[in-house]
């Protein structure tokens, strides 16, 4: 791409060029070269009709000979090298990769028409026209987005690489007059809230999220709940955020035991970090679903974080292979893949629909853990412990009493938690509040939220039930206060600090942004519970160990007076006493 980036360069310096201007005017002088150029809205086109009485505009007339000039597929890559290194498109980080797209695409080579919907499936989608263009095929194609500049975009990247697409400049969940596709790729932005839009959302999609609606509704949510109202005879391409497959609150679990109670889930492919939405570390999920013709009793889980299916960067960057194609390897026989897993339905309703790939595709260390547990009686981690979780605790500067709030940095390197170092100050209602998750001796405690399954055990010397100031712990923690007739502390403290119980915790885990356990995952946590007698022997080498830690201590201390003593730090320590 040298001699495109020398092209670029001599329009980037032009005074009146932002880098969101030049991607969408190149492709119009390609248009304009191929007489190719589609109707675009009055801004734009005021834009384009302004540039040609501009010195800058031979620049880009030299851009599109250049495209022009190009071999279909390289023309493409032209035009994805060109948007990822002019600023992406419009401010919207919506362009994707491009292996990823072109992997996407062949998910729906087969269908006769496709439906792109929202600003991500544009790059997919065109991958589709190209490919259907070079065999000599016929595909109808529609574009689907309320963002009208990317709108503009689809246009011109079409007649850009000389096939037809129709755009439509609209909301992706406002249907209007219903139309079949053989497959929809549907795109929707994380974390958007439709709630103050719900009122223009059709009724049969509203149906399909419950009788009564309160709290956030999210894009996401919304295009579970509008495949199924109005895409029952397509195939269905969906990209969702990790957290709309695991939250099990609100529309998103709703809409989640619905897709999986229709049949029509057919696969759900974990992308790793960067290989599909290069501009976001979001964990993100591809889910393929089957019209409503074609039923499934198993749903096939693929890692595509697998070297099989991926290759790093230097930066550490997944990106796509393009062998094999998804395609492929989902239409092979279980037994062929042996790269996935075919879970049963029934499995997937047992655990609340949660369609997170750790759910079911078990690492070897949690293969190993459950080997383990075989050996014992195990209990849920609710009858074992009393889990207490903490409320946001209101701070007021001029509040009377003080509290020590831990966190997983005070969790210190022999297990145990050290003194808080956050300190606050509450009134005597947060005083209430306090005290109901305040911390005692032999309570541990769990981090449940952002960094995942750190446990540490609360000393005995905490502050008492009595004392004005005293430990409890923030939000992102949850309070295992262990039952005596069932299990002691140490015992406790040691299995959940194992290094295979924290791989079974991280593959709970699920979030878009920030990771966090559900609750009732947390509450049904196989815990072995061994005989009093290996109980026993558990804290007699729990209290060894931390007689070692004494003594690493000990010796920390030592050597750091040896250094003291030693040249040039006595000589050093001496001067600077001298000076005081």
């Amino acid at each position: 791409m040298k001699e495109l980036s020398k092209l670029l360069g001599a329009v980037r310096t032009w005074a009146d060029m932002t880098p969101e201007d030049i991607a969408p005017l190149s492709l119009a002088a390609t248009a304009e070269h191929l007489e190719r150029m589609p109707e675009l809205r009055d801004h734009f086109q005021a834009r384009w009709v302004r540039l040609r009485d501009e010195p800058v505009y031979p620049h880009f007339k030299a851009i599109a000979i250049y495209l022009a000039g190009l071999a279909p597929h390289d023309r493409l890559k032209a035009i994805d090298w060109m948007i990822s290194h002019t600023g992406r498109y419009a401010g919207h980080h919506s362009w994707i990769a491009f292996t990823a797209a072109e992997q996407m695409a062949a998910l729906a080579s087969n269908a006769p028409s496709v439906r792109g919907a929202f600003d991500a499936a544009l790059h997919p989608l065109l991958h589709v026209g190209l490919a259907a263009s070079l065999e000599g095929r016929h595909v109808s194609l529609l574009f689907v987005s309320k963002n009208e500049p990317v709108c503009d975009l689809a246009s011109l990247c079409a007649a850009a690489l000389d096939f037809n697409i129709q755009v439509s400049p609209a909301d992706p969940f406002i249907r209007g007059m219903s139309s079949h596709f053989g497959c929809e790729i549907v795109m929707p932005p994380f974390g958007m809230d439709y709630g103050d839009k719900a009122q223009d959302i059709s009724e049969k999609t509203m149906a399909w999220l419950g009788a009564s609606i309160t709290g956030r509704l999210s894009a996401e949510a919304l295009s579970i709940a509008d495949l199924l109202a109005h895409a029952a005879d397509s195939e269905v391409i969906l990209a969702l955020s990790d957290g709309a497959l695991f939250r099990g609150v609100g529309v998103e679990s709703v809409v989640r035991e619905e897709l999986v109670g229709s049949r029509r889930l057919h696969a759900v492919l974990s992308v790793p970090s960067g290989m599909v939405f290069t501009e976001t570390g979001i964990a993100t999920s591809i889910l393929m679903v089957n019209s409503q013709a074609d039923a499934k009793t198993e749903v096939r889980f693929l890692d595509l974080s697998e070297d099989h299916f991926s290759t790093q960067t230097s930066r550490g960057r997944f990106e796509a292979r393009r062998e094999p194609l998804w395609r492929d390897v989902l239409n092979q026989s279980a037994a062929q893949n042996g790269m996935g897993r075919d879970v049963p339905l029934d499995e997937i309703k047992a655990q609340s629909c949660n369609l997170t790939i750790g759910r079911y595709l078990q690492s070897e260390a949690v293969v190993k853990l459950d080997a383990f547990l075989s050996g014992y009686t195990t209990r849920p981690l609710l009858e074992v412990a009393e889990l207490i979780r903490p409320v946001a605790l209101r701070k007021s500067d001029d509040g009377g009493y003080v509290i020590f709030e831990t966190s997983p940095s005070d969790i210190a390197e022999n297990g145990f938690v050290a003194q808080p170092m956050r300190q606050l100050h509450i009134d005597r209602a947060g005083l209430r509040k306090a005290r109901n998750q305040q911390l005692h001796p032999g309570d541990l405690i769990l981090s449940v939220k952002g960094t995942i399954g750190k446990v540490g055990l609360i000393p005995h010397h905490v502050p008492d039930s009595d004392a004005d100031e005293f430990w409890t712990v923030g939000q992102s923690m949850m309070i295992l206060r262990p039952r005596p007739a069932v299990i002691a502390s140490e015992t406790l403290f040691e299995y959940l600090s194992s290094d295979l119980l924290h791989e079974r915790l991280l593959a709970l885990a699920g979030g878009t942004a920030i990771q966090s356990i559900n609750i009732k995952d947390l509450k049904s946590l196989p815990v072995p519970v061994p005989s009093w007698d290996e109980q026993e022997q558990v804290k007699a080498a729990f209290e060894k160990r931390q007689n070692a830690f004494v003594e690493i201590e000990r010796l920390r201390t030592s050597i750091a007076e040896m250094r003291a003593h030693n040249w040039p730090h006595k000589s050093l320590q001496t001067i600077e006493k001298s000076k005081q």
